[in-house]
């Protein structure tokens, strides 16, 4: 099979997605920069460009909801940062662990995400690290396991929809013999494992820790802080609609 220029640089450009944060600091800590050119490119080499797509960009549900849900959602902790920092040291000083804490952080989130859009667990999984005095190895821990319960929770409304109906009589017509589980118990399992997450967050969790010191943010820094959070959040965006555009795929 010969590929044609445009399948080549698509290639290319997927792979530039899939290694370049990961290879290199500089697009690491401007993700949302890096993909959106790299979603303007896979336009330009598709030539998927059409000025319909601006208009499309500005309305498309997806981009509107993500931008709108973390602004608000930063907004909410950054002004009940202060209670939230003070609840937290009222805890740890009444002789609750961090093993408490770990768990419910990471079944609560997964669980949450099943309800409302993941993008608000994971910005709250963020805050809720940086609040706790935690050591490196213990912070990384509860991240990892909290995305991983975040992502299973967020998928658990699709278990039973009609897309895991048809991908199941999809397999079984492939693979007769793969012997897949009922829907339902798809559901319970996924939530069993949730549990099981929060259940091994345990085994990482500090016995004693400090109470956090309490920060003090200035009103200006902080909404110049959401306003960049805002910009990158919507080039974020674009660049998922871009590369969606380009690889024809429905976002």
């Amino acid at each position: 099979m010969v590929l044609i220029p445009v399948e080549t640089g698509l290639i290319a450009i997927f792979l530039a997605v899939l290694l370049g944060p990961l290879l290199i600091k500089r697009i690491e800590r401007n993700l949302e920069a890096f993909l959106f050119l790299i979603g303007a490119c896979a336009i330009v080499l598709s030539r998927s460009w059409h000025i319909d797509l601006v208009e499309e960009a500005v309305q498309e549900p997806v981009v509107i909801g993500i931008l709108l849900s973390v602004l608000v959602a930063g907004l909410i902790v950054h002004y009940r940062r202060p209670r939230f920092l003070q609840g937290i040291n009222d805890i740890l000083l009444d002789g609750i662990t961090m093993k408490v804490i770990f768990l419910e952080i990471v079944v609560v989130l997964g669980l949450s995400a099943a309800i409302i859009t993941p993008i608000i667990p994971f910005f709250v999984l963020v805050e809720a690290v940086n609040c706790l005095s935690l050591p490196r190895g213990s912070r990384a821990i509860i991240t990892a396991l909290g995305c991983i319960s975040i992502i299973l929770g967020a998928a658990l409304p699709y278990v039973e929809g009609l897309s895991s109906e048809i991908a199941v009589t999809k397999m079984q017509g492939e693979l007769p013999s793969a012997g897949i589980l009922p829907l339902e118990l798809q559901s319970l399992y996924i939530l069993l494992i949730i549990l099981v997450l929060g259940l091994i967050s345990i085994f990482f969790s500090e016995e004693k820790v400090k109470a956090m010191e309490m920060q003090a943010f200035e009103g200006i820094a902080a909404h110049e802080k959401m306003a960049i959070w805002g910009v990158r959040l919507f080039m974020f965006a674009g660049a998922l609609l871009l590369v969606g555009v380009a690889f024809g795929v429905d976002i």
